[in-house]
């Protein structure tokens, strides 16, 4: 074991620094973010971190980081024992990385900034999918037998990076409880630490398949799995069988429904189609994939209906897409069952199609849907019959710089008590929040303190109504002009970050805004 993880290290050495350096980087991150506003602000240091944050350096490196270390993942992958083509492979991804990552962070596409996080989301589809496809070229197993093995060590892996999850919250709980003390930035640097240990345990996990499985593990593969997938399709089944007697069909549940079995039912089959042998049950089991043609007749039908009611939007693109990956893959399953490897490059020809081809990727060709907008893509996570719907978001965000403090016995961080009640409107959760009434409730205490923020938030919407698609910064300087609020016990308060996202809806001419999302915090200086 000690040496398969020493070969590991030294065949995977940039991947591992990089990973180690993203984690870091949004340690480094979660600190100042916790500190920026404390009182030692006015010092030179929490200075320089807050004009750091200003210019979205943080966020850059995470991006710059996580995307480089993928690049760094294939060339290892690819080249072991070859040191200039690995070089030459990590300094081009290096490179694209750093395109990436400065494009996700700036403003200077503007309105089109939507396109760069489809990009990074393909470069990062197609980067795991080459990364599985070369692992697994160097393996001597059937691509089921490579699947299976790698599943048996993600178990492991997911294990053991629960325990280091649980084992953060319970250190930062600890301190809180021994020195009274508010440690929400380790928390939160907890997270990263579960995140790196789940990437590197996946470059571990691809690369340690071939080891001979336990036989309670191929036991799961053979029969456990297997039941418990076809136990889901049964439950496919009976929902199917209701729409069809009470005569209703929710086209926007029944695909994502449909898609939800195929996703966690297709990979078992493929896990355990290695491991069938002869007899009734292993027959049936070979029908598997035949069972999901219904259903995929059923996505088809039900995708149809939104693209031909409502037009063809990202959403509804992608949605296109997935099935046609779903049938090449029921096809290659049954008729090509000993190259079913092929799949990655399904994914991969796909990939690039909707996210890179000239004039038929999934923006070119939703832009020539009439009712298409700035807004489409978060019409789509909350899409309904209403005949309009669109989504605003006003970014208030670091309101306040350094503070005077003089005169001031205390400075809290303030975070908003959250206690909204919920409704459901067209499927959609809506918050009811009283901004006559706002609860801010005390980082430090839990103390909560009641505001009268309803003037703010009716200049914020006045300002999204005038203005559909601001500058960030311009919603800041708007909105930080009534961010200060003076109290007759001499304490002040003021608004730092106000965010809030609506859900509106036009219908008869009538428009609505429901609140989806607020994201709202504060500093109060006491006497």
């Amino acid at each position: 074991m000690k040496n398969k993880l020493h070969k590991l290290l030294s065949n995977y050495k940039m991947t591992m620094i990089l990973l180690i350096l993203w984690t870091l980087t949004g340690i480094a991150d979660e600190i100042a973010r916790d500190f920026l506003y404390a009182e030692e602000e006015t010092n030179l240091f929490w200075s320089g971190v807050e004009m750091l944050q200003d210019y979205k350096l943080f966020s850059g490196l995470l991006w710059f980081f996580f995307l480089a270390a993928l690049g760094c993942w294939l060339s290892e992958t690819l080249f072991e024992n070859n040191r200039k083509r690995k070089l030459l492979v990590i300094l081009s991804c290096a490179c694209l990385s750093g395109v990436f990552a400065f494009l996700r962070c700036s403003d200077i596409m503007g309105e089109d900034s939507v396109r760069i996080t489809e990009w990074i989301a393909g470069y990062v589809i197609v980067m795991l999918a080459l990364i599985v496809l070369f692992s697994y070229r160097k393996t001597k197993l059937s691509f089921s037998e490579f699947a299976g093995g790698v599943f048996t060590n993600e178990m492991v892996v997911a294990f053991l990076s629960v325990l280091i999850f649980i084992g953060g919250l319970l250190f930062f709980a600890t301190l809180e409880v021994l020195f009274e003390g508010d440690f929400d930035y380790g928390y939160l640097s907890t997270v990263y630490l579960f995140c790196f240990s789940v990437l590197a345990g996946c470059v571990w996990a691809l690369n340690d398949a071939e080891k001979e499985m336990h036989p309670a593990i191929l036991f799961s593969l053979w029969y456990i799995l297997p039941v418990i997938a076809m136990g889901i399709m049964a439950a496919g089944y009976l929902y199917v069988f209701k729409m069809l007697f009470l005569r209703e069909v929710p086209s926007n549940e029944v695909f994502t429904t449909m898609t939800a079995l195929f996703a966690v039912c297709f990979p078992v089959w493929i896990m355990s189609s290695t491991f069938q042998k002869e007899g009734t049950y292993h027959r049936f089991l070979s029908l598997f994939p035949w069972l999901f043609l219904p259903l995929l007749v059923l996505q088809v039908y039900s995708l149809g209906i939104r693209i031909g009611e409502y037009g063809l939007t990202e959403q509804r693109y992608l949605g296109v897409m997935l099935i046609l990956f779903e049938a090449v893959a029921i096809f290659m399953c049954k008729f090509m069952s000993s190259h079913t490897e092929r799949l990655l490059y399904v994914v991969i020809a796909l990939t690039v199609i909707a996210v890179y081809a000239p004039f038929i990727n999934m923006t070119s060709l939703s832009r020539l849907n009439p009712n298409y907008g700035d807004t489409a893509a978060a019409m789509e996570t909350t899409e309904s019959d209403m005949p309009e719907k669109k989504w605003e978001t006003i970014h208030g965000c670091q309101m306040v710089g350094e503070l005077d403090t003089a005169g001031f016995g205390s400075m809290n961080m303030l975070n908003e008590a959250g206690d909204y009640e919920t409704y459901k409107y067209d499927n959609t959760t809506c918050l009811e929040v009283d901004f006559s009434h706002f609860r801010f409730a005390k980082r430090q205490t839990g103390e909560t303190i009641e505001v009268d923020l309803s003037g703010l938030y009716e200049d914020a919407v006045k300002y999204k109504k005038e203005n559909p698609n601001p500058d960030k910064d311009k919603e800041t300087a708007y909105l930080k002009k009534e961010n200060r609020y003076a109290f007759a016990d001499g304490s002040e308060l003021y608004i730092n970050h106000f965010e809030i996202s609506w859900i509106i809806v036009t219908e008869d001419g009538r428009e609505e805004w429901k609140i989806r999302d607020t994201n709202i915090g504060g500093i109060l200086l006491e006497k």
